[in-house]
């Protein structure tokens, strides 16, 4: 699955949304990693972070990582 919208793309095995939270879940299995990338509103480099679980909200910038492999971003 792989929603995308004009501040984040998303790929996991699971992408689940919690309306209550404004909170997205990706989860992916095995050696395969789910991946965020949120964009800034200057068109700078997209931030990316993979893991293995992502929480995601965007209305709160805040994501939380489990099994992380990989973040990559600004200072």
């Amino acid at each position: 699955q792989t929603p995308t919208s004009q501040e984040f793309s998303a790929s996991a095995d699971t992408i689940s949304f919690d309306q209550s939270k404004d909170q997205y879940t990706l989860r992916s299995f095995g050696n395969r990693k789910a991946t965020l990338r949120r964009f800034s509103r200057s068109g700078q480099t997209p931030t990316r972070s993979v893991s293995q679980q992502i929480e995601f909200s965007p209305s709160h910038d805040r994501v939380t990582l489990h099994g992380v492999t990989e973040i990559q971003g600004l200072p």
